[in-house]
């Protein structure tokens, strides 16, 4: 049994179950890592592995707002500590898949002494979104949501994590799963500052630069390599390979992709890459 442990969160539309499924196998087939899956009650999930444990849990959220499916991945967090005894956990998201090699002695040197690791997304590209937009971002939205009514600035090293990937030790995770429940319990309504979402990220976020300044390790960009803030995606020395759609369920297109690349194939991933952008 290793020591350390891959929670996936499988939430809902079968689009994410079809990628939860690539990432599950991606992690069985480059790690030796426990996998933990958390999935609807009502979507039971196929896969069988000695290392692989299925738990179905209650939507214990109330409310249909947006942010809830997004919000669960702290249930699931929770219910995978507490299945297990793993002092090191990798929280990956159901639309990313490990593309390389990963062993503990990988992830301890990632976090770098650090209880918390996640890589930064610097910009999103095509537009005009850098460094400066999303501090901004993170002081009128989620700044706004934790702190209502008082005038904060985020601290001059500020950086933006993606919440993705996030390596951690088992204590660290379950103090900010337990803290991330009791907010949720807290803060009635629909989780949105104006057209956004106050979701995953924004409580990792807040953690990271509010409750708990200098916990986090900035992970190497390799960790959670994604098409929208990295250039030349899909890289062939990425570790994990992000799919995001900016919490929308991942394209068929992408689904594909992760099959594929999970394989090592990635000239015929090209193929459908221009495939799927020739029928758009």
């Amino acid at each position: 049994m290793s020591d350390v442990a891959v929670c996936i969160p499988i939430f809902g539309s079968q689009r994410y179950r079809l990628a939860g499924r690539q990432a599950v196998r991606s992690v069985l087939q480059h790690t030796d890592f426990d996998v933990f899956i958390a999935h609807d009650q009502d979507r039971p999930f196929a896969l069988k592995s000695s290392r692989l444990r299925s738990l179905a849990l209650p939507n214990a959220a109330t409310g249909t707002f947006r942010a809830r499916m997004f919000l669960r991945k702290f249930q699931a967090l929770q219910a995978c500590l507490g299945a297990g005894h793993h002092s090191l956990v990798l929280s990956l998201d159901a639309d990313a898949i490990v593309a390389g090699r990963i062993d503990r002695s990988m992830i301890e040197a990632a976090l770098d002494g650090h209880d918390l690791g996640m890589a930064e997304q610097t910009r999103i590209r095509g537009g005009e979104v850098g460094r400066a937009e999303l501090r901004a971002h993170y002081q009128n939205h989620t700044l706004a949501w934790f702190e209502p009514g008082r005038e904060s600035y985020p601290p001059p090293d500020f950086r933006y994590y993606n919440s993705g990937v996030v390596l951690g030790s088992r204590d660290k995770l379950t103090e900010i799963a337990e803290w991330a429940q009791d907010r949720l319990a807290q803060s009635p309504g629909s989780h949105q500052v104006g057209q956004h979402m106050i979701a995953d990220q924004d409580y990792y976020q807040y953690w990271v630069h509010a409750v708990e300044p200098g916990c986090c390790a900035t992970l190497p960009w390799s960790w959670n390599h994604c098409r929208h803030w990295d250039e030349g995606f899909p890289r062939t020395d990425a570790l994990i390979l992000h799919f995001s759609s900016f919490c929308n369920a991942p394209s068929l297109q992408q689904i594909a992709q992760m099959a594929l690349l999970r394989r090592g194939f990635p000239r015929i991933n090209r193929l459908v890459e221009w495939v799927g952008e020739t029928l758009r």
